[in-house]
């Protein structure tokens, strides 16, 4: 067993680590709604379209009651004219009317009461009695009650017990006879929403981001911020604030970027309360006039009223009720600022239509409100000539703060746990608004873990970092690994998440010295690169002309369409390639991809015209987990233009060309681990905080060594979470595989020894 000693200098309070640690939401696999938003019924006011999902109609998620019910979809004088579309429900005889699924069912809890609402009128008599009624699938009532509707637009609302426990349930509204009556915004809430606000979050989702204690929460995106038409009142517009402010009848439906619709129930005042209500800082993201996906920019004459946009949030925000924006928000109940500090321009913007307006953002900001911390952007990748060059311009227009988002492999962040100690100490400060391992796995955990002790050790760097994405819906995956999962009823909690929280929970308030003694580096060797190869495509159709394998063609006029299986090709020497082809994209938008190295334990991705048609880069998925290696010069795939690309691989080597040009020069480096990852802090009061990482397979035993403190400690608090198997991860079957245990000891002279498991994850928590 390898020994250690980890020397602690509380004597200086290096650097503060302010709002480190917090958590990004956006509305990505059903995050919000079915989700965080405790609304139950799903297309609430009947405005899902195909613009949204192909799949969708105005009646996506509800069916008719009883054979003799017709249902249509009108638009003539409706509830609102931003969400025009309500159902028409007409019954000839018998029992007839309307259900509503859910998001796959509706949950219901025993004894639970759940506030029901809807806005309805009726047609060919004065007065309708409709009812109201809860059910399970196979017709068993659970509640139910009745509203008595006239002609003209009004809202009802009502209380429903719960009888039973029922995963999916159903909500049916129903009327007996010859009768016609019509609805919108149909509504059912749980009663005991987060807090107990009305419009409120779902309570178990809620309570598991508050348990994190995050110090500021980014919101509400992500690429659904900049990915639309740049004209606000288009249905896929880009994500504009004000639109989700004010009744909820009024927040005219978008489509999200994801695939599917979004209310925008979960809209700007109830992002800040979210932020209040777990005592978190907001910090919105805010277009900046630019969508880097299709390559659109405002007019600069036009900016004028997307500034305005941004000052007028900060007013919504901070401004007091004798402001206009201010007094919006005093009138929606919350009379007090919420004393926004933070605020984004941008999303993973490039180039240079970004470069151009972010300073006149900057710059009016500023002037008006020179405390507001302005963050800039640079891109999706972790390195890269666009990368250094964004971070040029953001110095440039002096933002406060410079948004990086990357997700890699494990592997990769245990290479790169040193990354910012080269970063320098002037200029804007990193926010990390991005970022992970691109797995669930206690290994991903793991490497997480040693690469946040990096965020710790140059906190006067990296001012801000947060995980992402935050939730999933089971049912609605757009992306993966995620923080929490859940579905109608659970919530799973990942080992990511604990790693996140034992970081949050235990940040401290200035970073203390930490110096390692002893122990060893384990480089883990890599094989050269050898396997099968083969291309992939996201465009319609590629053709390729000619395939040559260290110089013996292969391949010609092979046509490749979206969907088909890929032809295999054998690396024919071992650690040796040289790949010739000639291509040209005849339909799509999208990147052409190159797979190599590929065998039992993983493969390698050169992905031409990556992300948005940009860039150059090169992946790699080792075990499950894929990451980029590196990221080359922009390249953006013109259709029936004919491209000339190479690839030679050379031991652990990698060239890339196009065209003749170098794209990608690179060998993969050793994996390096090293004896311990760690970090330490203070809190006002004294109170110390330890973080010890062992990624090794075995125990390391550490003395603990803390030196120059004012006070005596006596006790230690350990909070530990480990596993032998780093394949294991926390699921709906076995959400408690993976949890933190804790122990309490005591110690004198503020000194001790502990032996750290191996594959571990340590906080010491030192009391007096």
């Amino acid at each position: 067993m390898e020994k250690v000693t980890l020397r602690i200098d509380a004597s200086k309070r290096s650097y503060p680590l302010g709002d480190l640690y917090g958590i990004f939401f956006e509305d990505i696999n059903h995050a919000a709604d079915g989700g965080l938003y405790a609304e139950l019924v799903q297309n609430r006011a009947f405005e899902f379209l195909p613009v949204d999902n192909r799949e969708y109609h105005a009646l996506t998620a509800y069916y008719a009651v009883g054979k003799n019910t017709r249902i249509t979809i009108e638009e003539s004088e409706p509830l609102s004219q931003k969400n025009p579309h309500y159902a028409v429900v007409e019954v000839e005889e018998g029992i007839g009317g309307i259900g509503n699924e859910g998001f796959h069912g509706i949950p219901l809890k025993a004894g639970e009461d759940y506030t029901f609402s809807v806005y309805a009128k009726c047609r060919k008599q004065p007065k309708l009695t409709v009812t109201v009624r809860l059910a399970d699938k196979d017709g068993n009532l659970l509640a139910q009650g009745r509203l008595s509707v006239g002609t003209a637009w009004h809202q009802h609302r009502l209380m429903l017990h719960s009888a039973k426990d029922c995963v999916d349930a159903v909500l049916e509204l129903v009327a007996e006879g010859n009768c016609t009556f019509c609805i919108d915004m149909l509504s059912l809430f749980p009663s005991a929403t987060y807090k107990h606000r009305m419009n409120g979050m779902r309570n178990d989702i809620a309570e598991a981001i508050a348990e994190l204690k995050p110090k500021f929460m980014r919101f509400p995106g992500g690429c659904l911020v900049h990915d639309g038409s740049l004209n606000r009142g288009d249905r896929d517009a880009l994500y504009f604030w004000k639109n989700t402010v004010g009744p909820l009848w009024e927040r005219a439906a978008r489509r999200n970027n994801w695939g599917y619709n979004q209310t925008l129930g979960l809209g700007y005042y109830e992002y800040f309360l979210f932020c209040e209500d777990i005592g978190a800082e907001p910090l919105p993201v805010l277009p900046a006039a630019y969508n880097p996906h299709r390559h659109e920019a405002a007019p600069l004459e036009e900016l004028d009223a997307w500034i305005q946009d941004a000052l007028d949030l900060i007013e919504f925000a901070n401004g007091n009720d004798m402001t206009g924006w201010g007094r919006v928000r005093a009138e929606l109940g919350h009379p007090k600022s919420f004393r926004l500090k933070y605020l984004a321009i941008g999303n993973e913007e490039l180039f240079a239509p970004f470069i151009e307006r972010f300073p006149y953002f900057r710059n009016a900001i500023k002037e008006k409100y020179p405390d507001i911390q302005v963050i800039s952007s640079v891109g999706p990748f972790a390195d890269g000539e666009d990368f250094d060059w964004m971070w040029e311009e953001a110095e440039k227009a002096q933002a406060d703060l410079v948004d990086e988002h990357y997700y890699m492999a494990p592997e990769w962040m245990l290479k790169h746990s040193h990354r910012y100690d080269a970063y320098k100490r002037s200029g804007p400060k990193v926010f990390l608004g991005e970022y992970a391992s691109l797995g669930n796995r206690f290994k991903n955990a793991l490497a997480e873990a040693a690469y946040m002790t990096g965020f710790e050790q140059n906190a006067d760097k990296v001012s801000l970092a947060c995980y992402a994405p935050l939730l999933c819906h089971k049912d609605y995956v757009n992306w993966r690994p995620d923080l929490i999962w859940f579905d109608q009823t659970r919530v799973v909690k990942t080992a990511n998440y604990y790693v996140q929280k034992l970081f949050m929970n235990y940040q401290g308030a200035y970073h203390l010295s930490s110096v390692l003694e002893g122990g060893s580096f384990e480089k883990q060797p890599l094989p050269d690169i050898s396997g099968q190869f083969h291309f992939e495509s996201e465009n319609e159709e590629v053709i390729f002309h000619h395939i040559c394998v260290n110089g013996m063609e292969v391949g010609t006029d092979v046509i490749f369409r979206k969907g088909k299986q890929p032809m295999l090709f054998l690396q024919p020497e071992e650690g040796h390639l040289t790949l010739d082809f000639e291509f040209t994209k005849t339909a799509g938008k999208r990147q052409l991809m190159v797979v190599f190295g590929k065998n039992e334990s993983g493969y390698y991705k050169w992905e031409i015209g990556g992300w948005a048609n940009d860039m150059s880069c090169i992946g790699k998925s080792y075990e499950g987990s894929y990451g980029l290696l590196t990221v080359g010069k922009s390249i953006t795939l013109e259709e029936n233009r004919r491209y000339h690309a190479s690839l030679v691989l050379d031991g652990r080597t990698i060239l890339a060309k196009v065209d003749g040009e170098i794209y990608h020069s690179y060998t993969e480096p050793e994996t390096v681990i090293e004896p311990l990852y760690h970090c330490a802090s203070i809190e006002e009061n004294g109170k110390i905080y330890i973080k010890a990482v062992n990624v090794k397979a075995e125990s390391v035993s550490t003395e603990f060594s803390v030196e120059g403190a004012k006070n005596t400690f006596r006790q230690v608090v350990w909070h530990l979470l480990a596993s032998d198997d780093l394949k294991a991860e926390n699921t709906f079957e076995e959400p408690d595989r993976i949890l933190p245990a804790q122990k309490t000891f005591c110690i004198e002279g503020n000194a001790w020894v502990t032996e750290l498991p191996p594959q571990s994850v340590s906080v010491f928590e030192l009391i007096e």
